[in-house]
């Protein structure tokens, strides 16, 4: 079991130190002028949190949804240019429209299981996890000494609006790969406290993949006992 997905009482202890340190004026000032907590987690008129809401968030973001299919459809153009340039059979393009789907589902989901696998390793040594996006642009919190990380997995992965966010704060950004390196990574960079630095051991992209695995197994092996009923 690993507490972060499965442990009610230990994932409301984490809400609560996160409510906690969204109260704390130390902590709100680190996140600059834009402030800690999205605009869709405030009261419209008096502007004050909807904690009721936060941590609805907070508990629902922690769960692995079965991986569903894009409902948009593939530009058939797509698979001419397929077939007419790059001389895919015919025959292979039906099983290309597939896997072209099964693709985009797969590296939709990348990004919720690397914060899964970070929250597995960190969540026990005191770090919070941000699940269910409750703060704005940090994923991670360390509370003490106080880190506030926010994780890509890619080094490309975000436009300047975005990274805008994180002006005036100090809110440090880790992304797991290079876009343009072949299976370069950066898990040796990931920002952690000095008297943690042991914790690095465990985040690799060895580790990561196997817990990838094991998530993926156990999520088809559930959604297949849930479609025999």
């Amino acid at each position: 079991m690993i507490p972060s997905f499965d442990d009610p009482e230990f994932i409301a202890g984490k809400c609560q130190a996160l409510c906690s340190l969204l109260q704390n004026p130390r902590v709100v000032a680190a996140f600059g002028i834009k402030g800690a907590v999205v605009d869709r987690q405030r009261d419209k008129v008096s502007g004050e949190i909807k904690w009721h809401m936060l941590q609805h968030s907070f508990v629902e973001g922690r769960k692995l949804m079965p991986l569903k299919q894009p409902q948009t459809n593939i530009d058939p153009l797509v698979f001419e240019i397929l077939h007419y340039y790059f001389g895919v059979p015919p025959q292979q393009l039906e099983l290309g429209k597939v896997l072209h789907l099964q693709a985009m589902v797969a590296e939709n989901s990348v990004g919720l299981l690397l914060e899964r696998f970070i929250a597995s390793v960190l969540e026990p040594h005191g770090w919070i996890w941000c699940s269910g996006s409750t703060v704005r642009a940090v994923d991670f919190i360390c509370p003490q000494p106080l880190l506030l990380v926010q994780v890509k997995n890619r080094d490309n992965s975000e436009n300047s609006s975005s990274s805008a966010i994180r002006e005036g704060s100090q809110i440090q950004k880790w992304f797991r790969m290079y876009s343009n390196y072949y299976e370069r990574y950066n898990w040796d960079q990931f920002p952690l406290p000095d008297q943690m630095s042991a914790l690095r051991l465990q985040l690799n992209e060895e580790a990561f993949r196997a817990f990838v695995a094991q998530q993926m197994q156990e999520l088809k092996m559930k959604v297949m006992a849930q479609t025999q009923f």
